[in-house]
């Protein structure tokens, strides 16, 4: 059996390990009696150390991981089409649904990864990251005709409109309040 160190839950051992396609899963006995299944996330998350080959595949499963995160990433932010719209050099997302790659929204992106906010479900589709930088792009960009230049310029302005008894509640409210939650983390973001 292998031993490793849990921030949370301290030392157990490892007593079944499965390893399946890009992900691994461990399931730890604790010193306290209690079993717990962990999967590649929770490693980087938790686990202060892990021992000889275990580390060195959770290690290889991990980097492979952030390599195909990297390119999810890059295929999100590509455009979709090239229908654009130009104004004085400023790239403006269209009705199109059209994906512009901008510093601030890759920026914001990096923001969000740094706050723990995750990219991908555990089944690998896109998650709360793109959520909100799709949320903002779909529902405010478009809806206040602006870039995300013009988002940063009136972030505070706009959060009210957005927010509870704002003129514009319904939007922010819209996908579990994802909108309001997106402007607020990115209001965050632009005010340190």
């Amino acid at each position: 059996m292998q031993t490793v160190k849990h921030k949370m839950f301290g030392i157990g051992e490892v007593i079944s390990k499965e390893i399946r396609e890009n992900d691994i899963y461990l399931t730890v006995c604790f010193s306290s009696g209690e079993e717990k299944r962990f999967a590649t996330k929770s490693f980087m998350d938790g686990f202060v150390a892990a021992e000889g080959d275990l580390k060195d595949e959770i290690e290889k499963i991990v980097a492979n991981k952030k390599t195909i995160e990297a390119k999810k990433r890059a295929d999100f932010m590509a455009p979709i089409t090239a229908n654009t719209a130009t104004n004085a050099g400023t790239q403006h997302r269209t009705s199109t649904k059209t994906v512009v790659k901008n510093s601030i929204a890759t920026a914001f992106e990096a923001y969000l990864i740094k706050e723990g906010y995750s990219t991908e479900t555990p089944s690998g589709h896109p998650s709360t990251v793109y959520s909100y930088i799709d949320g903002i792009e779909r529902n405010v960009l478009d809806e206040e005709h602006i870039s995300w230049d013009g988002l940063k310029n009136n972030i505070d302005t706009i959060v009210k409109q957005y927010d509870i008894g704002g003129s514009k509640e319904s939007i922010g409210s819209k996908s579990n309040c994802t909108v309001i939650n997106a402007l607020k983390r990115f209001s965050e973001f632009v005010n340190p």
